[in-house]
């Protein structure tokens, strides 16, 4: 598929290619801003005691606000993610893809322009390796944040709902309020 340069014109005698299409750019705009939402409300829920992040959770209305900017963050992306492989999978099969037809998955040929690059930025060659539709950094990128997602949300299911249903658990066995049980799990690293 070839796409058009800045200035409007076809590059002559340039393959390009598109790299996102329009669902592509709903996920990554979804995934960019869940992210900092998650990030961003995750640290001060983590380190409360820090200076610092009482000020963010004062700015941004206190902590149950913060907690809950945190889950809607977390539900958005965890939603993106699983939309974004339904949607790899609807694609893959609509298409009749060979698996070798993924322009996303690596190959050898990734690791050859590794060191093909490594040699250019040392000043090896003169000769950059020309990638495809997507570099060994671009599918590294994309491979860590897939992984990552299983460690993210993993984390945060284990953080906020296992760890703060057994604090409640020991804080009834204890004979203590529920309340104060759940205040001081989220005050120390629930999230």
């Amino acid at each position: 598929m070839s796409t058009l340069t800045a200035n409007g014109g076809a590059a002559a005698g340039e393959r390009r290619y598109e790299r996102f299409d329009e669902v592509y750019r709903v996920h990554h705009v979804l995934m960019v801003t869940s992210f900092i939402t998650c990030v961003a409300t995750g640290f001060p829920l983590k380190y409360p005691d820090w200076a610092w992040m009482n000020w963010i959770v004062r700015a941004m209305g206190g902590i149950e606000v913060c907690r809950a900017l945190h889950r809607v963050g977390a539900v958005v992306m965890t939603a993106d993610f699983i939309w974004h492989v339904v949607d790899v999978f609807r694609r893959y099969f609509r298409a009749n893809m060979r698996i070798r037809q993924i322009d996303i998955l690596p190959w050898p040929k990734d690791f050859v322009q590794f060191f093909q690059n490594i040699g250019y930025y040392l000043g090896l060659t003169d000769k950059r390796p020309r990638f495809g539709r997507f570099s060994y950094m671009e599918k590294f990128d994309y491979w860590a944040v897939f992984w990552g997602m299983f460690i993210m949300v993993g984390s945060g299911v284990v953080i906020g709902v296992c760890l703060d249903s057994l604090h409640a658990r020991v804080a009834v066995a204890l004979g203590s309020e529920h309340g104060a049980a759940r205040t001081s799990c989220h005050r120390s690293h629930c999230g």
